[in-house]
């Protein structure tokens, strides 16, 4: 449970951080971009690995 808290925590704080960096906000960003967004979070994220 505490690994999921983590993803959604970190997927938060990064969607944040690229509406931040971009001056953009949830109606200014189109298909595309939101699609690059959750590759660039989900590429960096570390495996799941079973426990």
């Amino acid at each position: 449970m505490e690994k999921e808290n983590h993803a959604i925590e970190r997927f938060l704080l990064m969607s944040d951080l690229y509406f931040k960096l971009y001056g953009k906000t949830s109606r200014d960003i189109d298909a595309r971009e939101l699609e690059e967004l959750f590759d660039a979070i989900n590429d960096n994220s570390p495996s799941a690995s079973p426990e």
